[in-house]
C-alpha cells in the first residue's frame, strides 16, 4: 500500500491564466487558475495532470501560503475573471481536510467579493456551505461536480480513491436545497464504457433529479501519460482494439497534442446527451468539443459575476449568422471587449497559422478569411 506524502510548499505564485496552449485559449471564457495543492489522492485514471510530475498521486504539494500569495496578486489583476480553484486538482481532496486552504481561500474570496468556481467530485465541499451561501448570495460561485457514469463498475476502474457517484449526487442535492447554482460535469466520457444511450439517460435523470442546473458534456482526451494510464484497464475491458481503431486511426490530435476521437462519434453521443438534457429542463454545454449547436448557455455552466474573454464560440455564432468572416470582423469585436495586447497578439497568431477554428465542423479557410458550410 503506497502512503501519501504532503510536501509543505511555499510557492512563488498561485494565480495563473492556463492560456498557455491554444485549446484552452480558443475555447475557454474563463481561464484564471488558483491550483492550491499539487498532485491529487483521488487517482483517477484518466486524469491528464498526472504527467505534471512525478508520483503526482501520492506527493501532495500543499501551498501553505496561497491566501496571501493570492491577496497580493489580485492587485495586480484589473478585471477578474471567475478564478478556478484547482484545474490540475480537486480543492477537497484528502489533503484539505488537514490544512484547509481551500476554506481559507474561500474566506478571502467572500471578504473581497472575489467570483470563484470550484470543481470537484468530495462531498467535505459541504463542510463551507457557509462560505459557499455567502458567495452565492452574492452571485460569485458556482460549484461544478463531477459525474461521469452513476455506475459501480466505472467507479472502481477508474476512479479508485474518489468518492462514489452515490455521495457527488448527494453533493448535487444539498448544495442545489440551498439554492445555489450546480453544474454537472458528464466527463470524461469514455468510448464503450459509459456512453451507452441508457445508461446516459439514467444519469441525466440522477442529476436532474438531484436539482442540477447544467450540464457539461467532454469526451475522454489520450495523452501518453493518460494512455498508458489506462490502458491496462482497456485490456481487461478488452477495448485496445476498438480504442486505437476511434482515436489513433479514425481520430484527430487537437491543438494541444491530445488524442481525440473521430467527429462522427462525438456528434452523435452529444446530440443525444444534448436532446437528454431539454427532455429533463437542463441547459446543457460541451467542454472543448466544438459542437456549438448544442450548446444552450455558456459552455461551463458558470454564471457568476466576472470578466469573460471572447472564444471561438463567440466567432462561429457570428459566421454562421453572417456566412464569413474575415479578421477585421474578429477583432473588431475584440475591441469591444478590451482585451490587452497579449491576447490579441496569441489570436492573430492562431488565425494566421489556421489553427483557430482547427477540428470546428462545417468551417473552411478561404485565404485570410473563413466561411460556414452546410
Amino acid at each position: 500500500m503506497t502512503i501519501t506524502r504532503y510536501i509543505i510548499k511555499r510557492a512563488k505564485r498561485i494565480l495563473h491564466y492556463i492560456d498557455r496552449t491554444p485549446e484552452v485559449f480558443r475555447f475557454c471564457p474563463h481561464r484564471l487558475v488558483a491550483n492550491l495543492y499539487i498532485g491529487c489522492e483521488f487517482m483517477c485514471k484518466y486524469c491528464f495532470a498526472q504527467a505534471i510530475k512525478q508520483n503526482y498521486f501520492h506527493e501532495i504539494q500543499v501551498r501553505i501560503n496561497a491566501v496571501e500569495r493570492i491577496e497580493k496578486e489580485l492587485q495586480r489583476i484589473r478585471r477578474i475573471q471567475p478564478i478556478n480553484l484547482g484545474s490540475a486538482i480537486d480543492p477537497y481532496q484528502p489533503a484539505e481536510k488537514k490544512f484547509e486552504i481551500t476554506r481559507k481561500v474561500l474566506e478571502l474570496f467572500d471578504k473581497k467579493n472575489i467570483p470563484c468556481f470550484i470543481v470537484t467530485k468530495s462531498p467535505l465541499v459541504l463542510r463551507d456551505l457557509d462560505l459557499i451561501k455567502n458567495l452565492s448570495r452574492k452571485h460569485l460561485i458556482t460549484v461544478q461536480v463531477t459525474i461521469p457514469s452513476i455506475e459501480t463498475d466505472f467507479h472502481e476502474l477508474f476512479e479508485p480513491k474518489s468518492p462514489p457517484p452515490e455521495k457527488r449526487l448527494k453533493i448535487v442535492q444539498e448544495l442545489s436545497n440551498e439554492g445555489i447554482p450546480v453544474v454537472v460535469r458528464i466527463q470524461p466520457i469514455i468510448p464503450f464504457v459509459n456512453d451507452r444511450l441508457d445508461k446516459l439517460e439514467k444519469l441525466v435523470d440522477a442529476i436532474a433529479s438531484a436539482g442540477a442546473r447544467h450540464i457539461v458534456a467532454g469526451f475522454l482526451r489520450i495523452s501518453l501519460a493518460v494512455w498508458d494510464s489506462i490502458l491496462p484497464i482497456l485490456g481487461k475491458l478488452k477495448l485496445v482494439d476498438k480504442i486505437k481503431e476511434l482515436y489513433f486511426i479514425s481520430g484527430k490530435v487537437d491543438s494541444a497534442g491530445y488524442f481525440i476521437a473521430n467527429n462522427a462519434y462525438r456528434h452523435y453521443v452529444l446530440k443525444h446527451l444534448f436532446s437528454l438534457s431539454k427532455k429533463y429542463k437542463l441547459t446543457f454545454g460541451t467542454c472543448k468539443e466544438g459542437f456549438f449547436e448544442f450548446h444552450t448557455s455558456r459552455c461551463s455552466g458558470v454564471i457568476c459575476k466576472g470578466f469573460y474573454v471572447v472564444t471561438v464560440e463567440t466567432f462561429w455564432r457570428l459566421l454562421r449568422a453572417k456566412g464569413r468572416i474575415t479578421i477585421e470582423d474578429a477583432l473588431h469585436i475584440i475591441k469591444q471587449y478590451g482585451l490587452p495586447k497579449r491576447f490579441v497578439s496569441t489570436f492573430l497568431d492562431l488565425w494566421r497559422k489556421g489553427i483557430y477554428f482547427e477540428n470546428i465542423p462545417n468551417v473552411v479557410k478561404k485565404n485570410d478569411y473563413y466561411i460556414y458550410v452546410n
